[in-house]
């Protein structure tokens, strides 16, 4: 992730976009589209101002560290985004 974006800020921005695009031209038709994951707000903001989208809401569920680490090594098997 690094080696190819430089920083995970910049890769979370790089798949912002991706989420945001995407949903601006698959789901232009829903009412109500939901993303789940670890995102920087400022990156949604940016993203659907480019895209023209005027109403939209971001909820935010925050969890503990040790909870979020717990939930990356196993679950998701992604420990590598632990220190990001």
């Amino acid at each position: 992730m690094t080696t190819h974006f430089g920083s995970g800020r910049a890769w979370q921005e790089k798949v912002t976009h991706q989420w945001v695009e995407t949903i601006t031209s698959k789901f232009v038709d829903r009412k109500q589209v939901f993303i789940e994951g670890q995102v920087d707000a400022t990156f949604v903001h940016a993203d659907f101002k480019q895209y023209g989208v005027l109403q939209y809401k971001i909820f935010r569920v925050h969890c503990r560290n040790d909870e979020r680490h717990r939930r990356l090594r196993n679950a998701s098997n992604k420990s590598h985004l632990i220190n990001i």
